[in-house]
C-alpha cells in the first residue's frame, strides 16, 4: 500500500464530491479504467474507480456521500482530518488494454460509474487514438451528469469522440429500460468490430450485456468488473 495526502477536495453536486489524493511515492502503474482500495484511519477499506488517467500526478476519485453514504461521509471527514490514508493498486481486469483489438470504442455508464470511462477517455485522447470512441451516460437526474462540461470539452477536442446523456428519473435496469438502448443501437448498428465497457449496478450492466449480446456483439468482446463480481444469478 502506498500512503497518500488529501490534494483536493471539490463538491460536484449536493452529495458528490471530487477527490484529489497525492502518492507520497512515485505514481504507481495502472492501466486507465482499473480502480483502487482507499484505507483512512481506522475505517473499513473503501473501492472507487480511478477517474484520473494513468499519466496524472494526482489520483482522482468520484466519491458519493450523500445521506444514506454514512461511510463515504466518514471517510471524506477522515482525509479532511489529516488521518493516515493509503492505496493499493492498480485492481480490476476492465481496463483500456482490453480494447486494443477493437475497431470502435463504446463506453456505457450510468451515475458515477463515469468515473471510469473519464480515466479511458483521457487517456484515449493522451494517445491520440483514431478510433472512434462513443460514451453513454444515464443518470436520474441532472446533477447525476455532473462532468458534463469535460465531456463537451471532449466532443470539441476530438473529432472521433461523440457522446449522449439520458437523464430518467424513473430509470430501471430490469428489461424494461430502452431508452438509451434505443439510442446506442441506433448508432452503432454494426457491432462487429465493437469493444464495449460498462460501468454501473450490476442489473443495469447485465442488461446491457443481454440487449448488446443480442443485436450482434460477439461474445467475449464486453467487459466491466461486474463480471468478476455479480455473475449471473448473483445480482
Amino acid at each position: 500500500m502506498i500512503s497518500v495526502t488529501l490534494a483536493g477536495l471539490q463538491a460536484l453536486s449536493d452529495d458528490l464530491y471530487l477527490l484529489q489524493l497525492k502518492p507520497e511515492q512515485s505514481m504507481p502503474v495502472f492501466q486507465a479504467g482499473q480502480y483502487l482500495s482507499l484505507q483512512v484511519g481506522d475505517l473499513p477499506a473503501s473501492y472507487f474507480s480511478i477517474a484520473s488517467a494513468p499519466s496524472a500526478d494526482l489520483i482522482e476519485l468520484h466519491v458519493q456521500a450523500g445521506l444514506v453514504s454514512q461511510s463515504a461521509q466518514e471517510l471524506l471527514q477522515a482525509l479532511q482530518q489529516q488521518q493516515p490514508a493509503k492505496v493499493s493498486l492498480p485492481a480490476g481486469d476492465c481496463h483500456y488494454q482490453r480494447l486494443e483489438d477493437a475497431k470502435q470504442l463504446i463506453l456505457i455508464c450510468s451515475g458515477t460509474g463515469f468515473s471510469q470511462m473519464q480515466s479511458v477517455v483521457q487517456h484515449w485522447l493522451e494517445l491520440q487514438d483514431a478510433r472512434p470512441l462513443s460514451l453513454y451516460w444515464s443518470a436520474r437526474h441532472a446533477d447525476g451528469l455532473y462532468r458534463l462540461p469535460l465531456v463537451d470539452q471532449w466532443q470539441r477536442q476530438a473529432q472521433h469522440f461523440r457522446y449522449s446523456a439520458l437523464i430518467n428519473p424513473r430509470l430501471q435496469w430490469n428489461g424494461m429500460q430502452g431508452a438509451l438502448d434505443a439510442i446506442i443501437l441506433a448508432e452503432n448498428p454494426d457491432l462487429c468490430q465493437a469493444g464495449v465497457m460498462v460501468c454501473g449496478s450490476a442489473p443495469m450492466v447485465w442488461h446491457t450485456h443481454d440487449v448488446l449480446a443480442a443485436a450482434g456483439l460477439p461474445a467475449g468482446r464486453i467487459f466491466s468488473d461486474v463480471f468478476a463480481f455479480q455473475p449471473r444469478g448473483n445480482c
